[in-house]
């Protein structure tokens, strides 16, 4: 029986890449039409977490994990939340969810999932964040069905927390924790998109009430993106300068930048990249926060300076996402943000080989990525970040105990200091890696990855499943003139994928031995017009058979 590979075509853009499908600019929209906006909720129940989760959702059942947060109690419970589930991020077959852990030993063992936030309409739920209040109350929230869902319980020290019942904070997501002011009130960021008003950015919020309300304060419109293959702005974090300002901290496309308000967060001024020296790179998260010592805390990716050699080969032609995300490194500003000092590396483990003989792909495991941290009243600063969040080796949730006299020496100095924590690692056997043609000169290793597809490369997912059909992913919107070979045992199946006018087109050769299957929208035509044939499906999705060794060229607006 010959092979069947199924291609599912989907529009799987995360909320920050499907922002830059928003309207034209509408340079009138004013502050009172942006608040009212900002001010609305979604209708509807609450998203509710899992409080009881069963053995679906254990460690040797979820595939991916990634974007851990981390928050401390008063007492010292740890408590970690990160978003699981799917074979990866965006996954609409097996959706993505938030999971939430504890360790009461200080970091020993972590037991959980202690609760789940899984949405029954197979929604993607994502960017959950865990946070002590002031009052010390722990709140633990996630992005569901079209808004900010937070949970808030009482006793941070239990074990098995009770939380109050779920309530909507806005429309937007919530990426990082909130900013404890000088005067007590809690500055909160959202980020938001509103078409008919132009709008794509940061929407701010103030609770003066100990979280019972929140009270739009202003908001900071992201400038429009020239390059259609990056991501625009977005994973804010705030601190409170020392002369009363608001800093803001933003990923963007060419690196970490700053923009400072000093009117409380109604306005801001533009965006200025930080020193060049520590500069975050494209794509990838950061964490920043003021430590008691007054002094501010940033970890990010440190890329090394000097070409990549490997960054052009094997089949996948853009690599440079396994440059940028290695090298996790501790700093501190003794000056507002202005200059950092020492530079605290948390692993080792994320060292790119440089070795010609290394496929790239195999440097899936060696990716650190998405930092968080928190400080507790002792001066222990506790980190977290994910290592080789699609690999098949890794996909662990990492855990870092330190004090800021590391981080200014260098190295561990402090003899409680400890790095690479492993928090939760999965047991799940991953088929990331299938056999390719094993003529194919582009990989010495004669492994074809899964596919960690931040930007611009391409999901081949995932090797096979169980009733022996193989399955492919691209990502619409993304694909800014990739042309490569996808490797399989039966031949390569050519793709090529390039954004026109809005419309994503794709040509795909399959092999003479390779019947594939094309799962599209059901608005994508040919390029002579409607697509005909195949089965529509009950979902709006069409199913279309190819002819092998056939090309086959699809087009699919992407807005």
């Amino acid at each position: 029986m010959k092979p069947t590979l199924t291609l599912i075509t989907t529009l799987l853009l995360a909320p920050l890449a499907a922002l830059q499908a928003a309207d034209a600019p509408n340079p009138s929209a004013s502050f009172d039409d942006i608040a009212k906006l900002a001010s609305n909720k979604p209708s509807g129940t609450p998203l509710a977490p899992v409080l009881d989760p069963g053995p679906e959702f254990a460690d040797d059942k979820r595939i991916i994990q990634n974007q851990p947060n981390i928050a401390v109690s008063p007492n010292g419970r740890i408590w970690l939340t990160w978003d699981t589930g799917g074979r990866f991020e965006g996954d609409r077959e097996a959706t993505n969810y938030s999971v939430l852990f504890t360790s009461g030993d200080g970091g020993k063992t972590f037991q959980g999932p202690v609760a789940v936030a899984r949405s029954p309409r197979e929604a993607r739920v994502m960017l959950s964040t865990v946070w002590i209040d002031p009052k010390g109350r722990l709140w633990w929230y996630y992005y569901a069905h079209g808004g900010t869902v937070a949970n808030i319980a009482e006793d941070p020290e239990a074990a098995k927390p009770r939380f109050q019942a779920p309530f909507y904070v806005t429309s937007g997501f919530f990426g990082n924790k909130p900013t404890v002011l000088a005067d007590g009130s809690w500055f909160w960021i959202a980020e938001n998109s509103y078409p008919a008003l132009g709008f794509h950015g940061l929407t701010f919020y103030r609770s003066k009430d100990d979280g019972k309300s929140f009270s739009f304060v202003g908001s900071f419109k992201f400038k429009p993106n020239k390059d259609p293959g990056h991501l625009t702005p977005g994973e804010p974090w705030a601190v409170e300068l020392r002369d009363g300002r608001i800093a803001l901290f933003l990923r963007t496309a060419a690196g970490a930048e700053k923009a400072i308000s000093a009117d409380g967060g109604r306005t801001w001024g533009d965006a200025e990249p930080l020193q060049k020296e520590i500069r975050a790179v494209a794509f990838v998260r950061f964490f920043v926060q003021r430590l008691q010592s007054g002094n501010l805390l940033l970890v990010t990716n440190r890329v090394p300076e000097g070409p990549d050699p490997l960054a052009t080969k094997g089949p996948l032609v853009n690599l440079r996402q396994y440059r940028e995300r290695t090298h996790m490194t501790a700093w501190v500003s003794e000056d507002d943000g202005v200059t950092w000092k020492g530079g605290l590396r948390l692993d080792d483990r994320d060292s790119p080989s440089y070795s010609p003989d290394e496929s790239p792909f195999r440097r899936l495991d060696k990716l650190t990525t998405s930092p968080c941290g928190d400080q507790t009243k002792d001066g222990t600063i506790w980190l977290t970040y994910d290592l080789g969040r699609y690999g098949a080796d890794a996909r662990e949730i990492v855990v870092a105990r330190i004090q800021e006299a590391d981080v200014l020496a260098g190295k561990v100095v402090s003899p409680d200091s400890r790095l690479k924590i492993c928090a939760n690692k999965l047991t799940t056997p991953r088929h990331d890696y299938i056999p390719i043609n094993p003529g194919n000169p582009k990989d010495p290793d004669h492994y074809t990855p899964n596919a960690m597809l931040i930007n611009r490369l391409l999901r081949f997912e995932p090797a096979e499943q169980p009733d022996g059909i193989f399955k492919l992913q691209p990502r619409l919107g993304d694909l800014q003139g990739l042309e490569t070979d996808l490797f399989t045992l039966h031949g390569p199946i050519h793709f090529k994928s390039q954004l026109r006018d809005g419309v994503q087109e794709i040509t795909l050769a399959p092999p003479a031995k390779v019947k594939l299957t094309v799962i599209v929208p059901d608005y994508a035509t040919g390029k002579t017009g409607p697509l005909t044939g195949g089965t529509l499906r009950d979902d709006g999705w069409r199913e279309l058979p190819l002819t092998p060794g056939e090309p086959k060229t699809l087009l699919i607006p992407t807005k």
